[in-house]
């Protein structure tokens, strides 16, 4: 079995790099629709248990929705902080240990088969680790370790770079997943309008249709600022 982790920040404070083309509501029901689409592909493999690490309870609900266990985000101290507390709770409850994959909640054109060889599972006694990069060939999209405790987490800017220099000091020799579908992330305008050039389906492809609907330009979506205040997340979940 392998554990797929998920952290998500809390909705107020996410993709504020999109706040040029997105109000906070808008933010916020963009990042549930790609939780949503995520959450539809983790929870297919029934051999491996899905865990949410969150203190947002619109998060909270939909992670449940999907039949994902939560873990409680106590404080929020950044995102590797959220992904090292779903890996102690994971050493604690798997005192014999488990295999480990972490996936950031927007990813949302992640494929079956793509998800399938991140988390493929194999013998804890061993060290594997593999990694699939972001676009850019900077970020990591995707983290799969052995065991929870083989390498510290340091997601974030240059962490491609640094997971591989983490294992070259350890002895080890991650398998590299390039060319993924977990490499299509979301963080600015640009990857907006990427999603939407690639005809991105599921939840997070009908609110980007939503969202040109409404009449935007901005990003290649037509994003005009929605002054709504009311976070219709059942819409697109």
């Amino acid at each position: 079995m392998t554990a797929i982790v998920i952290p998500v920040k809390p909705l107020e404070s996410a993709k504020q790099r999109l706040s040029g083309v997105l109000t906070p509501v808008q933010r916020a029901e963009l990042v549930l629709a790609m939780l949503h689409d995520i959450l539809t592909v983790a929870t297919a493999f029934r051999e491996h248990r899905v865990w949410v690490v969150t203190r947002d309870k619109a998060v909270d609900d939909l992670a449940r929705q999907h039949g994902a266990g939560v873990i409680p985000e106590v404080e929020v101290r950044g995102y590797n902080a959220a992904v090292d507390a779903g890996l102690q709770y994971l050493q604690t409850t798997h005192p014999e240990g488990t295999n480990v994959a972490v996936v950031p909640a927007d990813v949302p054109m992640v494929t079956s088969e793509d998800l399938g060889r991140l988390t493929a599972a194999c013998d804890t006694a061993c060290s594997k680790v593999r990694l699939a990069p972001a676009r850019d060939a900077e970020g990591t999209n995707g983290l799969f370790l052995s065991r929870t405790d083989l390498l510290q987490p340091v997601f974030g800017q240059n962490s491609y770079s640094r997971y591989r220099s983490q294992c070259r000091l350890a002895g080890l020799t991650p398998e590299l997943l390039t060319d993924s579908s977990l490499g299509v992330d979301v963080d600015i305008d640009t990857d907006l309008q990427f999603l939407r050039a690639r005809h991105a389906c599921g939840n997070t492809g009908a609110y980007l249709s939503h969202l040109h609907s409404i009449g935007c330009t901005n990003a290649g979506l037509s994003l005009r600022k929605n002054t709504s205040n009311t976070l219709a997340a059942d819409s697109w979940c």
